[in-house]
């Protein structure tokens, strides 16, 4: 009866700490937002995308490694509005630029 005890003891600890080290799920936002980020390289040729759709469903292309560029586009999902911010990677973040920096004839 004794290791009957402690094997509900531990399974019950071990359960406790699964559950509160489980990572937060991400709620989609409200209201839904399209997100399309295209990464680029020095010579701002396309090299890689992130997407996440209206019903939260995300899917990449190509890379994103080494990118010194990213466009970040996103459109409210209703139709009521949208952004584009161009950034460029400054070795250690993403720094909003003005303007369109343009894209390379790659």
């Amino acid at each position: 009866m004794r290791n009957v005890f402690k094997i509900a003891a531990v399974s019950l600890a071990f359960g406790t700490m699964m559950t509160i080290g489980a990572p937060a799920v991400k709620a989609c936002p409200d209201p839904p937002v399209q997100i399309d980020i295209n990464y680029y390289d020095a010579n701002k040729c396309w090299q890689g995308e992130h997407l996440v759709d209206c019903f939260c469903g995300a899917t990449n292309y190509g890379t994103t490694s080494g990118a010194m560029y990213k466009h970040l586009e996103n459109w409210d999902c209703e139709g009521t509005g949208s952004s584009d911010i161009w950034y460029q990677w400054s070795g250690t973040q993403w720094v909003p630029i003005s303007g369109d920096p343009g894209v390379g004839n790659c």
